[in-house]
């Protein structure tokens, strides 16, 4: 299989629990993720070019965005900083947004890592309208119940992880 796994900690966590997998290749702007899969020799890990935004140890701009595009995978786990109802997710910069965004284009699934806090905030700019996403993994229930009931009117899968941390 072939997964994008984004920058930021919840994609990191999950990249600890993938280590052990077999025939795994990871494509990833995420430096931390680069590095623990540097002594993998079970996952074949491609890490994406582009300017080092320095708070996120993150690759983004142009170079990363042309990268991603040269690829096609089967899941997407990427992590956000809020949401809005009516837009969809959200980060800080405009650079990690338009990562962000080609990896949701280029990928069939695309899976959201956030902590119940990312749900009750807004950020910048948004990267992937609720449309296209597929799954909603979170840590605690939903308390917003308009963002609940939109999560449900567009089949969205939503997983509560009680041992979530990010």
């Amino acid at each position: 299989a072939t997964i994008f796994l984004d920058s930021g900690l919840a994609p990191l966590a999950l990249g600890y629990e993938l280590m052990e997998r077999d025939f795994l290749t990871v494509i990833t702007n995420s430096i931390p993720v680069a590095q623990l899969y540097s002594s993998c020799s079970n996952i074949q890990a491609f890490v994406t070019g582009g300017y080092l935004q320095i708070r996120e140890a993150a690759l983004v701009g142009d170079d990363a965005i042309d990268y991603i595009k040269r690829f096609h995978s089967h899941q997407l786990f990427l992590s956000t900083t809020g949401v809005r109802v009516n837009a969809g997710f959200t980060c800080v910069t405009p650079l990690s947004a338009d990562v962000k965004k080609a990896m949701v284009d280029y990928a069939d699934e695309v899976i959201v890592l956030a902590q119940k806090e990312k749900l009750e905030r807004d950020a910048l700019r948004v990267f992937a309208p609720l449309e296209k996403v597929n799954t909603l993994i979170t840590s605690a229930p939903i308390s917003d119940p308009t963002l609940k009931l939109r999560i449900e009117e567009l089949g969205i899968c939503l997983i509560v992880a009680d041992d979530f941390n990010e």
